[in-house]
């Protein structure tokens, strides 16, 4: 699978707006690392080790894609994933940009892929 991406968008639950009114607490997030918006809010694998759970999106490019473009790609990805008011932009809608490499967003999707793919068969979990 060929992959150019901006490695993975972290997302909260709606329920993320309330936390500035004082509506609601956040008491951890599912992300790679602490939200720079809210840098006191723990990680929940910092409260419980075992987790590790993250919510992501990415970009991905046809298999087959020459490496050039894939790599023009990514460079463009991480390059608009840096920008403030890009930045700025994702943060208002609870979600944070990681820039990466498409070889990184690979072993993320094997990583997942894998860990999913033992849940799913321990639980004889079936599409219906």
């Amino acid at each position: 699978m060929k992959a150019s991406t901006w490695r993975h968008i972290n997302a909260d639950p709606p329920v993320f707006a309330h936390v500035p009114a004082g509506k609601a607490k956040l008491l951890a997030v599912v992300s790679k690392s602490r939200r720079p918006d809210n840098p006191d809010t723990p990680r929940l694998q910092e409260i419980h080790p075992s987790i590790n759970v993250t919510v992501w999106f990415s970009i991905l490019a046809p298999g087959g894609t020459p490496e050039p473009i894939i790599a023009k790609l990514a460079a463009a990805f991480n390059q608009v994933s840096g920008d403030a008011e890009i930045r700025k932009l994702l943060l208002s809608f609870a979600m944070v940009p990681n820039a990466g490499s498409p070889a990184e967003l690979a072993a993320l999707l094997r990583s997942d892929y894998d860990k999913y793919s033992q849940i799913i068969s321990a639980f004889n979990i079936r599409a219906e």
